[in-house]
């Protein structure tokens, strides 16, 4: 029998400036010194790029629809430009009770959840620059948390929930830090030169993979969590990008266009036996390994538009799990139960979906007229 979808019980009301969530890392150099609101949201949809992580911690649907069949207890922080600029919102993982965290002129933009989920560490342009802030999952006591010149993006937690790694781009060339959330100053692990950016922690705290152009051409790096013993796994020319750890931090899923398409490889942790499992014309990118690591779901237009997939982990079984062609799926996401979370455009505005492992009975979480979801889509 289904359970009725139950409103959430704030503990207080939700303060004025609030949190936020997904939105993919904003280009620093699009920010210009005019403040004024209509321009610095263009500026901030325009510029948005592909994201990579959600702050879903454990959900365990039962039965057929992701609606409506759920624990509670779980939520979703997604950005939102439904009210004007982007803004952090939280909702219920069924999509139910969504509340508007924070409440400012500026734009919210990529922001990640400590494992705990206590706490949410978002990315602001709220001080000219972009820094990260700090506040807890409903928005309440927001800090600023770092102080730099330049702008900090692309923000990961440790698994402990002792330390955010993050990179901070200034003249054009980023190099990347870690930082206590609640207290600490910033501790350099990188002084490579180049674009250094993307870092995230294996899921045993022991490794940063993070992405790199200190050799000229773009590959996937791996540092010990304190920066020390720093390797180039691809050590490819061309493109290597979207690193995704395996759960059992033994494989590694990335994207290269060494082939001459972008096709998704995996390789060991240690860069050995890199090995293509898409080899399919086209675009394949944005790799995401299901939690029991036997699946790996991706995006593809190899059917000619924007699509979700899923393959086996050698690349065996692939299919078309969205099977829209007057619709564009990207940034899926898998939730433990075996369910994935995206975003879509088949309603006419980008929103935010969950459907089930194998396609069936998606749904639309946000039902707004904006633009919601992990991240803001831009083409």
């Amino acid at each position: 029998m289904e359970m009725a979808a139950q409103a959430i019980r704030l503990p207080f009301h939700p303060t004025r400036g609030g949190a936020s969530m997904f939105l993919d890392r904003p280009s620093p150099d699009s920010h210009s010194e005019s403040k004024r609101p209509a321009v610095r949201r263009l500026a901030a949809l325009a510029v948005v790029a592909v994201l990579s992580l959600l702050t879903v911690r454990c959900a365990t649907f039962s039965g057929d629809s992701p609606k409506g069949r759920f624990l509670r207890g779980d939520l979703i922080h997604f950005v939102s430009d439904r009210d004007g600029n982007p803004e952090i919102y939280v909702m219920q993982i069924d999509g139910s009770s969504p509340v508007r965290l924070t409440h400012t002129l500026w734009n919210e933009f990529f922001s990640t959840g400590s494992p705990d989920e206590r706490l949410v560490a978002f990315l602001t342009d709220r001080d000219d620059n972009v820094e990260i802030y700090l506040m807890d999952a409903y928005g309440r006591n927001q800090r600023r948390v770092t102080r730099t010149p330049g702008n900090e993006m692309t923000i990961h937690w440790s698994p402990d929930g002792k330390w955010i790694v993050y990179s901070v781009k200034e003249n054009g060339k980023s190099e990347i830090f870690k930082i206590r959330p609640k207290a600490g100053r910033p501790v350099q692990l990188t002084a490579l030169g180049g674009e250094n950016e993307n870092p995230q922690w294996s899921g045993d705290g022991n490794w940063i993979l993070f992405e790199s152009t200190s050799e000229g051409s773009r590959n996937i790096y791996r540092m010990a969590s304190d920066g020390s013993g720093v390797e180039n796994l691809t050590a490819h020319s061309g493109n290597n990008t979207h690193a995704a750890w395996s759960p059992d931090n033994q494989r590694i899923a990335f994207v290269s266009d060494r082939t001459g398409d972008l096709e998704i490889f995996t390789m060991n942790a240690d860069g050995t036996l890199p090995v293509n499992l898409t080899r399919h014309a086209g675009v394949d990118w944005k790799p995401a390994w299901s939690p029991d690591g036997k699946w790996i779901a991706f995006v593809s237009n190899r059917d000619d538009n924007l699509e979700i997939y899923r393959m086996r982990t050698d690349g065996t079984g692939a299919e078309n799990l969205t099977l829209l062609p007057s619709a564009r799926d990207w940034d899926p996401v898998w939730i433990k139960g075996g369910y994935l979370l995206f975003n879509s455009d088949r309603d006419g505005n980008q929103e935010l979906y969950a459907m089930n492992f194998d396609g069936r009975h998606a749904v639309n979480l946000t039902q707004s007229g904006g633009s919601d979801g992990l991240s803001l889509f831009t083409q």
